[in-house]
Order: C-alpha cells, then structure tokens, then sequence
C-alpha cells in the first residue's frame, strides 16, 4: 500500500487513498480490467506473483500524468507503463521488506491487455485484493503467496 501511495504522488503527481482489503473469490465485485501488470515475487521463505490492474480510462489518466502528455487510447508503447508502474511499486516495497530480512528476488512484470482481463494467481492461499481510489478512478492490486516448504 505505502508503494502505490508512494509511486503514483512521486510519478503520476497524483494522490491516492486505499480501500478496505478483501480476499478474492468468483463473487467478488471486482472492477474490470482492460489492462494488467503482473509480476513473479519469489524468496527463501515464499513465492507468489503480484498484479496491478486497471480500467482503460484509469490508466490512461496514469500515463498521461506520468508522461505529461494526453492519451486517449492505449497504444503498444503505453502498455509497457503498466509494468513499469507495478516494477517501481515492487521496487518500493521490496527495499521495505528486505531490510526486515525477507531477500526478495528481483522480477520482470509481464503486461496483459483487452478488455475484461482477470489474473488468476495459482495458490491455496487465496489472493488479497487491495482496492484504490484516485480522481474518482479505481485500481487494484492482487497478491497471492504462499510459504516455501
């Protein structure tokens, strides 16, 4: 949560406020997505996968902020942001966790985009879902771990 706060003021000039977390499951009321970054978390004490995910019209309002240009349509170059946005928010919250002795491995996000997309995180777990608002638009992470045996 610090990271997205962190990144979208630092990057997108934009403040944004967290809603209540939630554990997601088939009834859940989930925005959707057209745009999704998600990335591969792995170290000695767990493994598990990240996701960031947006409307069309969300993202564009990111990129156009961190860019200081407007877009109105997400083109091949753009999608690339949504990676990058989730890479400098695992970034921030990988320095956090590392110095508490958690030694998170490096990853490369992975960009999935069209219209309604869902990310299935594959564990037992379940995934927590943490809900965003910002300038009337909503976002949303996912993360799923589980424990290394």
């Amino acid at each position: 949560i610090e990271g997205v706060i962190h990144v979208l003021k630092v990057q997108c000039n934009l403040e944004c406020q967290p809603a209540k977390p939630f554990l997601k499951s088939e009834n859940s009321d989930l925005q959707s997505a057209d745009i999704a970054g998600v990335i591969g978390i792995s170290s000695p004490h767990f493994r598990g996968s990240i996701s960031i995910c947006f409307s069309e019209s969300t993202f564009l309002l990111l990129i156009s902020r961190m860019l200081g240009e407007e877009f109105s349509e997400i083109s091949d170059e753009l999608e690339d942001g949504a990676g990058e946005l989730l890479n400098m928010i695992f970034g921030h919250a990988k320095r956090i966790l590392n110095e508490k002795g958690y030694a998170i491995d490096k990853a490369i996000p992975t960009v999935v985009r069209g219209k309604g997309v869902t990310v299935n995180h594959i564990s037992e777990q379940g995934t927590i879902v943490l809900p965003f608002k910002a300038e009337g638009s909503g976002f949303y992470m996912e993360i799923c771990t589980e424990q290394r045996n």
